[in-house]
């Protein structure tokens, strides 16, 4: 008994899987929804996909659990896992998301909007696609954002640099000026509808050195 309790003290449960669109390439910033296989109405977590179409997650507890994995122009699809002392991470291999109605062997078809739009000169993040928002600030949803990061300090870097602007709803905001991550601690995510990454501002912020302008829209 002693020995059992020691294995599920330690052990650090997470999934892994490979998201690869019809073609073979990985899906890019797929939207990964955790639930538990008990309770398929209460989301758990909400993630994405790496660039590479990789995602790996850390786990609360053992049990079972049912990931969804959607992106837009594709067909959702979804796995049931499970995970306990013994095998504490869940290799699901690689999932593909086909273009057309094609079910899968072992994948079953879904509907849920995913919570990501890659577009040619920006990436959206639907923030109320997302039920981390109803209780989450906006600081906090900018850490799932693609190329978006939010240091221990809580410096956000768009694209790897600070040299990026915050717009709200299309316009600069004095207020982000100076103390942005305060400002955006301060938002609940709940107000916001969706978070755009323009990653190709123009020609007009070349000169200014700006990479990227990460655009706040709200309700």
């Amino acid at each position: 008994m002693t020995a059992l309790m020691s294995i599920n003290a330690i052990a650090q449960y997470k999934v892994h899987f490979q998201v690869n669109d019809s073609t073979g390439e990985g899906e890019a910033f797929a939207t990964v929804r955790l639930y538990a296989a008990t309770n398929t109405r209460k989301v758990i977590s909400t993630g994405v996909t790496t660039l590479n179409g990789t995602f790996d997650q850390s786990l609360a507890s053992a049990g079972t659990y049912k990931v969804e994995i959607s992106a837009v122009g594709k067909v959702s699809a979804e796995k049931e896992f499970s995970v306990d002392a013994k095998h504490p991470t869940a290799d699901l291999g690689t999932i593909v998301l086909a273009a057309s109605a094609n079910v899968l062997t072992g994948v079953t078809v879904t509907a849920s909007a995913p919570v990501v739009k890659s577009e040619i000169d920006r990436i959206t993040y639907n923030v109320q696609n997302d039920d981390d928002s109803k209780t989450r600030t906006v600081l906090d949803m900018l850490r799932k954002v693609p190329l978006v990061t939010v240091d221990a300090q809580e410096n956000i870097k768009v694209k790897g640099s600070s040299s990026f602007k915050i717009y709200k709803n299309g316009h600069p905001d004095p207020a982000m000026s100076n103390n942005a991550k305060d400002v955006l601690k301060a938002i609940p995510a709940s107000m916001i509808k969706r978070i755009e990454v323009i990653t190709d501002p123009g020609a007009k912020y070349d000169a200014e050195g700006v990479t990227a302008i990460l655009n706040i829209v709200t309700l």
